[in-house]
């Protein structure tokens, strides 16, 4: 509560809205980051890496020591 009073506080009355940029383009654009999000994934999932997918390699590198 005490973040959103401050964020409040920066954004509506004191006016300072130069780094809130990024976060008005993909509140405004969700639905469209919602889709990319799927087609890259889709493409991740078609791309061999020896014998599995692009999406495979990248989760094994990233979480491989947390597979049981």
């Amino acid at each position: 509560m005490l973040c959103y009073a401050l964020c409040s506080y920066i954004l509506d009355i004191r006016k300072v809205r130069l780094w809130s940029a990024p976060f008005l383009v993909f509140g405004a654009n969700a639905i469209l980051f919602f889709m990319f999000a799927g087609i890259v994934a889709r493409i991740l999932i078609m791309i061999p890496v020896a014998d599995t997918s692009l999406k495979s390699a990248i989760n094994a590198g990233f979480f491989g020591k947390y597979n049981v």
